[in-house]
């Protein structure tokens, strides 16, 4: 990662197995803080995937934000943070007002749209073709202070389908609408 200029790794700590949740989330925490020095050394940052729990079981054990924070409390190393997947992430209606506790330690936005139930794992949509109230979240992090970067994140058979210039016009232009949306929402909201 760092010999191609990578800033950020994402991280999937693995299944629980057999192990308790207390043993399972300190094991991973030593694990992260020694990746972490490694990280520093190498001018990397690490971002932690939670995945929502019928997607990512075989992945991870960090079914929810709530676990993600509670492995990075437990962790506590500045190179090791979040990454904000809101195919995962974006569905919890307490998202937006929780923002402002953990925007320090998000390390990296994974951004895509995707219905409010998605069908699988490759249900994921360019902004603004689903449910999702991405304006609302991005707002929230960008008052919050974040200033990382938004990776577009379209793990999608319908997008695969379909030839790469149309699809790249389509989610430029999406983007772009997202970003006007955010900065109009930050507009009125310094308004009044």
């Amino acid at each position: 990662a760092s010999e191609v200029g990578a800033r950020v790794v994402l991280i999937t700590p693995g299944r629980r197995g057999g192990h308790t949740w207390n043993h399972a989330f300190n094991t991973a925490g030593e694990a992260l803080r020694r990746l972490g020095d490694l990280a520093g050394c190498l001018n990397l940052h690490l971002a932690v995937q939670p995945a929502l729990p019928q997607f990512g079981r075989d992945c991870t054990f960090l079914s929810n934000l709530d676990k993600a924070l509670d492995l990075l409390d437990r962790c506590n190393h500045p190179r090791v943070g979040l990454n904000l997947d809101l195919f995962h992430l974006g569905h919890d209606p307490l998202l937006c007002p929780r923002i402002p506790q953990f925007a320090k330690q998000v390390k990296t936005v994974q951004l895509c749209d995707s219905p409010a139930r998605p069908s699988s794992e490759y249900d994921r949509h360019a902004p603004g073709d689903g449910e999702l109230p991405l304006i609302d979240i991005v707002q929230a992090l960008e008052t919050a202070g974040y200033t990382g970067f938004y990776e577009l994140q379209l793990q999608s058979e319908q997008i695969w389908a379909n030839p790469y210039e149309p699809v790249l016009k389509h989610c430029r232009a999406r983007f772009d609408a997202l970003a006007e949306g955010v900065t109009a929402a930050t507009l009125a909201r310094t308004a009044v």
